[in-house]
């Protein structure tokens, strides 16, 4: 058996599994351990991309030592009813999928440990439902199937392009409903961004959903300039202007009343217009700190070094993975009668009431590192930096 501090986070009886059936031996389990640094997430992922188990294998092995039902979505059918009753954001933030075998419902997830979804899952669809392991790539399969409706509907508009001819009013209305579609799609799966590229022969629709960029659409490359035009048009932006960048900015809201800032920016490439548009989501300006997703010790430090009358917190990360939105919690948190609270930002993205926020304007001379400049004049209490692009408001900042 393996007894050391550092396998605390990487259950003994997984571990025991693996040692025991021959997988690892016990110096190559502790090297995994060490290069993992006990995070049981990462030694997860070195024994996939080493080479020492499959997605499938490393779910069985789980499955055996922890006492769970381990079950194969390719095999079996979706479960329609229960599916109805779970909204689909729900499913793809806490990657689960209902299913039905042998008559039974039950649920697939990446941990039918977790006691706490559990719950709220039984309050949905019952106390009768039994829950199982599956894999992350059949569980991103299964939803992936379950989300073709988008496609399919986009397939719609796209086979009505052209139709008559190519200036023809049907053409506009396809491109303004491919537009509509796009962005409720991606507000429904919490993404971030959406991009639109223009390649070669196609034009291409991705998505940024909790960091990762993931090929939604793939277009005719005759409607992109229809597409470009509509969105332009929604962000006040010049249709007649090709060759410089452009940015803007437009509010759309989504058949559920969902109402969704979005964020435009335009760039000439060799292959045509590439677009993205920036989803600020109202209901992540809203966000309070106990629901950016840490856990009690994490959220106790957070809350101890904030509380401290000086000192810095950097927040760093990918785009999409939600930065500003722990930024806004932050301040929301220090936000009193009796503090000044200051920033600088590019842009600023929401409105935050009783927050003095400025916003970048190099054309007129404000940028990260003179706008600092100006707020340490201001008497601050809090400031905020939006960005730290280079060394001079990097060392702004630290002094």
């Amino acid at each position: 058996m393996l007894q050391t501090q550092i396998t605390q986070q990487i259950p003994e009886k997984f571990l025991a599994l693996l040692t025991k059936s021959s997988i690892l031996s016990e110096e190559l389990a502790h090297s995994l351990i060490e290069r993992s640094k006990g995070d049981v997430q990462i030694f997860e992922k070195l024994l996939l991309q080493e080479g020492y188990l499959t997605d499938e294998q490393l779910a069985q092995i789980k499955a055996q030592a922890f006492g769970w039902h381990f079950v194969d979505l390719d095999s079996i059918a979706v479960d329609e009813e229960i599916l109805s009753l779970l909204p689909g954001v729900f499913l793809i933030e806490r990657k689960v999928v209902p299913y039905k075998l042998q008559g039974k419902p039950g649920i697939a997830m990446l941990n039918p440990g977790d006691t706490k979804l559990r719950r709220v899952l039984q309050k949905r669809i019952g106390s009768e439902t039994r829950f199982s392991l599956a894999t992350a790539s059949d569980i991103a399969s299964a939803l992936s199937r379950h989300d073709e409706g988008f496609a399919v509907s986009a397939q719609e508009y796209v086979s009505s392009f052209g139709a008559a001819n190519k200036a023809n009013r049907q053409d506009d209305l396809s491109a303004v409903h491919l537009v509509s579609s796009m962005l409720t799609h991606a507000i429904r799966r919490r993404s971030s961004d959406i991009h639109i590229e223009p390649r070669k022969e196609q034009t291409f629709v991705r998505e940024r959903t909790d960091g990762v960029l993931k090929t939604q659409l793939k277009l005719p490359k005759a409607m992109h300039d229809l597409i470009s035009t509509r969105i332009k048009v929604l962000a006040n932006l010049a249709t007649d202007e090709h060759s410089k960048p452009q940015d803007g900015k437009m509010q759309f809201e989504t058949p559920e009343g969902s109402r969704v800032d979005v964020r435009v920016s335009v760039s000439p490439t060799i292959d045509g217009e590439k677009i993205v548009m920036r989803l600020l989501a109202a209901q992540n300006q809203s966000l309070p700190l106990e629901q950016l997703g840490l856990n009690g010790d994490d959220m106790e430090i957070l809350r101890q070094q904030m509380a401290r009358a000086w000192g810095m917190i950097l927040v760093t990360g990918p785009t999409g993975s939600g930065k500003t939105t722990s930024l806004y919690a932050g301040i929301r948190m220090l936000h009193k009668d009796d503090v000044n609270i200051e920033t600088i930002e590019d842009p600023v993205e929401y409105d935050l009431p009783g927050v003095n926020q400025m916003q970048v304007n190099e054309k007129a001379g404000v940028t990260f590192a003179t706008g600092l400049r100006s707020l340490v004049r201001q008497d601050p209490d809090i400031m905020l930096v939006g960005e730290i692009r280079d060394q001079l408001p990097g060392t702004d900042a630290v002094l």
